[in-house]
């Protein structure tokens, strides 16, 4: 696989990830917490962009990102 093709894949296993944990914290602990939920956001929206860049990529070289 191509490295960015790799990023986006760690991007949303990161963002999974997250969102697990943070319903774990909550489901354990009964606190709505920040942190993981920020982790979720940013990251969804890190992985919506890579796949963007990825798209115009192979549209311009006919070809995944490196």
């Amino acid at each position: 696989m191509r490295k960015q093709i790799k990023i986006s894949l760690f991007l949303l296993g990161g963002a999974v990830l997250s969102s697990i944990l943070h319903n774990a914290v909550y489901g354990l602990f009964g606190v709505e917490e920040p942190v993981f939920f920020s982790l979720i956001l940013l990251l969804a929206l890190a992985f919506v962009v890579s796949i963007g860049y990825n798209f115009f990529t192979f549209l311009q070289k006919k070809r995944p990102g490196k």
